[in-house]
């Protein structure tokens, strides 16, 4: 997989973690799916 795939999927993974965390112990969650991607998006530009 190319390198930006990478970030994609590693950035996904600890989004994940962080909802699946939320809904143990109840907080909430910081960002917004939207927003995540959007953030993802971002720094890939920022990359090239």
């Amino acid at each position: 997989m190319c390198e930006k795939c990478d970030l994609i999927q590693d950035a996904i993974e600890k989004w994940f973690d962080v909802v699946e965390k939320s809904k143990i112990d109840n907080s909430i969650v910081p960002l917004k799916p939207e927003h995540f991607i959007e953030l993802i998006y971002n720094s890939l530009i920022e990359q090239d």
